[in-house]
């Protein structure tokens, strides 16, 4: 009775990741692990390796640790942990080093030590799943994670779009997707399966450090959350999180709608002008007719007023995703403020990245990214 026990707890994790990563999406490809050698990378490193297993997958896995070597001697020993586990379970494992230069450098322009790790992870990460021929690249985040990113982004005043936090799939290239398969797993439900395994893991001593904002999250607000709304706290935040999603969604739609009518209007204005220089007659260049500068983009203005500014904020943001500004840099302040200098149609304004809106003969909005 206690084997089965112990064999149902720890099927139950291995299920849930199959419950947002089943096999039959990825049995034909190669996956990347990001193993880092703490308890919940350990638990998907483990977990994985079982489903790869019993279905004959082994050879579709392979794993990568990031060595920032913020720690010295502590951030080698984990990586070699790390190639030793993989080593054990049949997995073949690379290590790649942080460049500590340029990662200064970009902390310095970012001003956070924290985000400029982060970047650098992300980046030799997907540099390693691309030389792999990887087309997905799995994370351990869970379902404590996910609040705690919540709350992070709710301190720092995010839009809807940002409010409901990670999501289990992120395209982060043609090639290569993101995927998160512990996001209904908890912190706890991590540790039981360890311990069910009798697998050991590795402690990052700079988790205990208030120094950076995330760690200050779990370590004193988390806890402060929980002696106050014990065992209520979580599920409220997450049903918010799925009415902001819901609301998101609609959102989303309407923003597609408004774009789709641009590109209709455009076509008309094309086809209308075409039959104008076909008819040798004379007409005035203006609205969609506009002569733009280099790296601009024009909409007709009419169209965007006719929407709420909560539908341009969002319909803005997929323009600077597919311009390839930085959505980063703009915080809610700056798309509200876009917004409403929409909906005015009068002032220009400057925006992070050097973007600039402007007006033409008040027919025409135009962003132009300036060098």
């Amino acid at each position: 009775m206690i084997v089965e026990c112990v064999i149902l707890s720890v099927l139950y994790l291995e299920e849930k990741i199959c419950e947002l990563f089943p096999v039959r999406i990825w049995e034909k490809f190669r996956v990347c692990l990001a193993i880092s050698g703490g308890s919940d990378s350990v638990a998907l490193l483990r977990a994985m390796s079982a489903i790869a297993e019993r279905h004959r997958l082994r050879d579709n896995l392979c794993v990568v640790t990031i060595n920032h070597k913020l720690r010295g001697e502590e951030s080698d020993e984990e990586a070699r942990f790390v190639q030793k586990l993989a080593r054990n379970l049949g997995i073949s494992a690379v290590v790649k080093n942080v460049d500590h230069v340029a990662m200064a450098e970009e902390a310095q322009r970012v001003k956070s030590l924290e985000s400029a790790a982060r970047n650098a992870r992300y980046r030799l990460l997907l540099e390693e799943a691309e030389r792999r021929g990887a087309r997905y690249l799995l994370t351990a985040h869970h379902v404590d994670d996910q609040l705690e990113t919540i709350l992070f982004r709710l301190m720092r005043g995010v839009g809807l779009d940002g409010a409901y936090g990670m999501s289990v799939f992120r395209p982060l290239n043609d090639a290569t997707v993101l995927a998160r398969p512990m996001l209904k797993v908890t912190r706890d439900e991590v540790l039981e399966y360890l311990a069910i395994l009798r697998q050991d893991y590795r402690t990052d001593s700079s988790n205990a450090s208030n120094k950076f904002v995330r760690n200050r999250i779990r370590n004193e607000l988390v806890p402060t959350l929980n002696s106050i709304f014990p065992k209520q706290w979580q599920k409220s935040l997450l049903r918010h999180v799925e009415i902001c999603k819901n609301a998101q969604e609609a959102l989303d739609q309407e923003s597609f709608k408004l774009e789709q009518e641009i590109l209709q209007e455009e076509r008309r204005n094309a086809l209308f002008l075409q039959t104008l220089n076909a008819l040798d007659a004379v007409h005035n260049q203006e609205a969609t007719n506009v002569s733009l500068p280099h790296k601009s983009i024009a909409f007709p203005l009419a169209i965007l007023q006719q929407r709420s500014e909560e539908v341009l904020r969002v319909f803005f943001r997929r323009v600077w995703r597919n311009q390839a500004w930085s959505v980063i840099d703009m915080g809610d302040d700056e798309w509200r403020r876009l917004a409403a200098s929409t909906k005015r149609g009068t002032t220009t304004n400057q925006f992070p990245g050097n973007i600039v809106l402007t007006y033409h003969k008040g027919c025409v909005a135009i962003l132009t990214q300036m060098d």
